[in-house]
């Protein structure tokens, strides 16, 4: 595989465990309180990123915050209370000023599951969320469901490794979950690599769930594309990861890169390109993502370039390369 050249400096926070508890509703607590933190603090991060997430304000379903007070109150698993909208339930906002003035996070745990697996994911691009209660989420003018009410994370009893990748200026904020040998879940945030001129505030967000949450099928080949953006005067731009494609068959089994190159045996890494069918926005040409790179479907998630001692300087996650920083990543 020849190795992609970066645009960014990249900060890695690698290998997190998240131990099985003996619940999966316990197990799911531990990860999304090994999420919160790798979203918001440096520590464990080879390097400290210049600007890391904040929380803005947050609720354990007890005591609910005021936007701006800067509390995480969800410290420990008993923090994090799962319930239906108007039931005493938890949330979190969790800024990134780096990508935009106001651009903000909301996790909030809504959605009554016996094993706690629903999650409500939400983004705001740069009007930023408030109010909230105990029993009510933040809103925002310009808010983007991610996910309503549905599954994220690996959902099982069973150890799983996080990896999170920031930009060194914080522009890019990347989580990745692993478990039983493969990708689980993904959050991908940042500024876009050449946005379309006109594009007010340029800003991608994308919460990927399950194995093929990285798949050329999922990120391309689907009538609701999820990575989403906005455009001042639209709504919601449902955007497509471009990739080049040939051959019979359907889009999403050939839209994909060769294994090898007969010419010169080396494997693929080209650019993700941004596309959208969104009314009013419609353009194939909307930007790319930064540093990340279609892949060989063939190379097994966790597979590295190259692969040996320290020297592992990208890794492939579902039919993706994103750096790696010559960090062996674990699939648990």
């Amino acid at each position: 595989m020849p190795l992609p050249p970066k645009d960014l400096t990249w900060r890695e926070k690698s290998n997190v465990a998240v131990p099985s508890t003996g619940s999966i509703g316990g197990t799911q607590r531990a990860y999304w309180l090994a999420v919160i933190l790798g979203l918001i603090s440096s520590a464990g991060y080879n390097v400290a990123p210049s600007a890391m997430g904040t929380v803005r304000y947050s609720c354990d379903s007890v005591t609910a915050g005021t936007a701006g007070d800067g509390v995480n109150r969800l410290i420990s698993a008993s923090n994090i209370v799962w319930a239906n909208n108007g039931s005493a339930h938890s949330w979190i906002v969790i800024r990134f000023n780096a990508i935009a003035a106001n651009f903000e996070l909301l996790i909030t745990f809504e959605g009554t599951s016996a094993n706690g697996t629903l999650i409500t994911i939400y983004v705001s691009q740069s009007a930023g969320f408030t109010g909230g209660t105990t029993t009510a989420r933040p809103t925002a003018t310009d808010e983007t469901p991610m996910v309503l009410a549905g599954s994220f994370g690996y959902g099982q009893d069973v150890t799983r490794k996080l990896h999170f990748s920031m930009a060194s200026d914080g522009k890019q904020v990347r989580m990745f979950e692993f478990a039983a040998g493969a990708i689980r879940s993904c959050m991908i945030f940042g500024i876009p690599k050449n946005p379309r001129s006109g594009w007010t505030n340029p800003s991608i967000a994308y919460c990927g769930q399950g194995s093929a949450c990285l798949d050329v099928g999922t990120l391309c080949h689907t009538a609701t594309p999820e990575i989403r953006g906005r455009r001042a005067g639209v709504a919601i731009m449902t955007i497509y990861a471009s990739v080049v494609g040939w051959g019979t068959g359907t889009f999403a089994s050939n839209a994909r890169l060769p294994a090898v190159d007969d010419w010169d045996a080396e494997m693929p890494c080209d650019a993700i390109g941004l596309a959208t069918e969104t009314v009013g926005c419609k353009s194939r040409k909307l930007g790319e993502i930064y540093d990340l790179w279609w892949g060989s479907p063939l190379n097994a998630d966790g597979t590295n370039a190259p692969d040996t001692g320290t020297l592992r300087q990208v890794v492939q996650i579902g039919d993706v390369v994103t750096p790696a920083n010559n960090v062996l990543w674990e699939t648990a």
